[in-house]
């Protein structure tokens, strides 16, 4: 005996057919599901029994195996419950078989036959539009949801009630009616005291649907300000509701009844997102956080922070729209049309930027700092702002202008910005001195005549004007600032005549380091000594950072073949030595970076009581113990 039924399976935000076969057989009763099924998928066989037996129907004794076709499309998750327990009873006589036709059904099903709601039904129901399929059997807190996509929903809060309908003895019950306001209202603009230019730039970045980034000192209210961004956009039309709508019911995060989004979401990873967390991905393709912001604002609080690869791979849905995503069984585009709104310090230590506080971080800690940020990413923020901590009585005073003024402006600019305003002819030439003049791309050109655009929008102007280009360009990334020179360069190698001995032979090598700037100002000293010692010299403090610090060593290649003792032990040699009646810490060693002379050689130690000289190997290296520095030089070794 042998019926079907029909469901959906999710592939990214798309939902393919799924023809549910039970068949009935006679032999040791059993329970299989073929069909590359997940493990919670497999787990239904032990759900759908215990719920056909809480319903008081009969479970067949016989051997049952369930088919999910095709079989070579991976079915995951527990929606598949409901369809198999109508197939298996079909199979058994329990419920017409040809009831079953014009139906697809999805949910998953408790020990007690309560039928619980599953991500994805809003999918579901497109997919059954699609296959004509004109009514969906569901949970009854996914029917508001169903109906959204012009399918008939059947909602049930238990397999029995399924039953009932399948047999006849019930009509299916209406969907509960759609919320017609948002539940949660958005955060007040009005929170904010003070960033008067700030707010304007917030108002900027609704009007023209612009990318924005917030730069200061922390605690000046550069999180705060980005959080209210969604407040002064307008509501989704019925279109893209839709869309934002199935892409929260695919991730499961449409609450039970609430009908469609008509809030522009917004989404705020932690900067320890992975990369596929926040573009999407998974074996089987899942929508990341640039897929849930659709429609919206990803805030990415302390953007430097956020891994290297995840910013990188932002760009490209930034400039899109869509990110595909694609597998080895599959490519899924994702819709990804979001305005990005970041904040972040303008340092490592933050206190850059306020007048109040000493910033202790180097130009390299700043050089690697700005570096966390690609010039390509910065190229896609519209507007850049520097936010400046608000006087105290700025922050006590009254409260700023609230959301629904400047929505209703927001409003009114984006009609107008249907068509988009012409350039005067003194702005195009002032654009041009600006193209010439700053660091500014065919990119940058472009999001600098939107925003003018934007400007003249909320102005009500229909010309885009001088000053209106003037305060778009003001909001543009500055430049990198000129790094130190912290990097040593190529070190040069000069190479001396070697001398013919019976003994030795000598190696001249000359090495220039850069001197680090915060060498300036520490204590200068020259010591020099005969050829073939080390030679020191360092140039005066009061001098600027872009003064180097060379340093000449040379050392002598030792060919003697006489025996070498250990390093620790020669070491601790020519420290009794140095320092009579101490006993050598275990912290002094060798310096491992010197390690060209490695046979027996004399090395001659200079401190401040004098100089003596000690047998002993290896070659020069500089050990502090107790504050002071002793320097050991290599010498070649006298004939024996």
């Amino acid at each position: 005996m042998l019926a079907r039924t029909t469901t959906h399976a999710l592939f990214g935000l798309d939902s393919r057919r799924v023809e549910v076969e039970a068949h009935l057989a006679n032999g040791v009763p059993s329970f299989a599901i073929v069909g590359l099924a997940d493990r919670a998928c497999q787990e239904a066989k032990h759900r759908v029994r215990s719920g056909i037996a809480s319903a008081e129907l009969e479970w067949p004794g016989r051997r049952i195996t369930v088919n999910l076709a095709p079989a070579d499309l991976r079915k995951e998750g527990s929606g598949f419950d409901l369809p198999i327990a109508l197939a298996v009873l079909a199979a058994s006589h329990q419920i017409p078989r040809d009831c079953l036709d014009g139906h697809a059904a999805v949910g998953e099903l408790a020990l007690d036959g309560r039928l619980r709601p599953v991500p994805g039904a809003l999918a579901a129901a497109e997919g059954a539009r699609r296959s004509g399929l004109g009514r969906l059997v569901c949970a009854s807190e996914s029917g508001a949801e169903v109906a959204l996509a012009g399918v008939e929903p059947v909602p049930v809060r238990h397999l029995a009630e399924a039953v009932a309908y399948f047999r006849g003895e019930r009509a299916p019950p209406a969907p509960d009616e759609l919320p017609s306001s948002p539940p949660v209202a958005p955060p007040d603009l009005a929170d904010v005291r003070g960033q008067a230019r700030a707010r304007r730039a917030l108002e900027l970045a609704a009007a023209g649907r612009h990318n924005i980034l917030f730069a200061g000192p922390p605690g000046i209210g550069k999180s705060m300000l980005a959080r209210r961004l969604p407040g002064i956009l307008p509501l989704l039309d019925d279109a893209a509701a839709l869309e934002v709508t199935r892409i929260h019911s695919v991730a499961g995060l449409l609450p039970p009844a609430s009908g469609l989004v008509r809030l522009p979401p917004l989404r705020a990873p932690h900067h320890t997102v992975s990369t596929a967390a926040l573009v999407g991905g998974s074996s089987q393709p899942r929508p990341g956080e640039v897929t849930l912001a659709h429609g919206g604002v990803l805030l990415l609080d302390e953007l430097p922070e956020f891994a290297r690869s995840s910013l990188e791979a932002l760009r490209q849905p930034l400039e899109d729209g869509v990110i595909a995503v694609a597998r080895v069984n599959g490519r899924v585009l994702f819709p990804a049309r979001f305005q990005l709104a970041g904040t972040m310090n303008l340092c490592a230590c933050g206190a850059r930027g306020d007048p109040r506080l000493d910033c202790r971080c180097t130009p390299q800690a700043l050089a690697r700092y700005r570096e966390r940020l690609s010039r390509a990413l910065l190229d896609r923020f519209d507007l850049v702002l520097a936010l400046p901590r608000p006087p105290a009585a700025e922050l006590g005073g009254e409260a700023g202008e609230a959301s629904a003024a400047v929505l209703e402006r927001v409003c009114g600019a984006r009609e107008r910005l249907g068509t988009p305003p012409p350039l005067a002819p003194r702005a195009g030439a002032l654009l041009d001195r600006a193209v010439d003049r700053l660091p500014l791309s065919g990119r940058g050109r472009a999001k600098v005549l939107r925003v003018a655009s934007t400007i003249a929008a909320l102005a009500e102007v229909d010309v885009v004007a001088p000053e209106h280009l003037a305060e778009a360009l003001s909001y543009r990334s500055p430049p990198s600032p000129p790094r130190a020179s912290c990097t040593p360069p190529t070190a040069s190698r000069a190479r001396a005549p070697l001398h013919a001995s019976s003994r030795t032979s000598t190696l001249r090598r000359t090495l220039r380091v850069s001197r680090p700037p915060a060498c300036v100002g520490s204590h200068v000293r020259t010591r020099r000594f005969r050829p073939g010692c080390a030679r020191s010299t360092i140039r005066r403090p009061g001098s600027s950072c872009a003064e180097r610090w060379r340093s000449t060593s040379s050392r002598a290649a030792l060919c003697s073949r006489s025996s070498v003792r250990g390093r620790a032990a020669t070491t601790a040699h020519a420290w009794r030595a140095c320092s009579p009646g101490t006993s050598p810490p275990k912290a002094l060693s060798w310096s491992r970076g010197w390690r060209g002379a490695s046979t027996a050689g004399r090395i001659e130690v200079r401190s401040k009581a004098g100089a003596r000289r000690w047998p002993c190997s290896a070659a020069a290296s500089t050990a502090t113990i107790h504050g002071r520095t002793r320097r050991l030089l290599v010498r070649s070794p006298s004939p024996a």
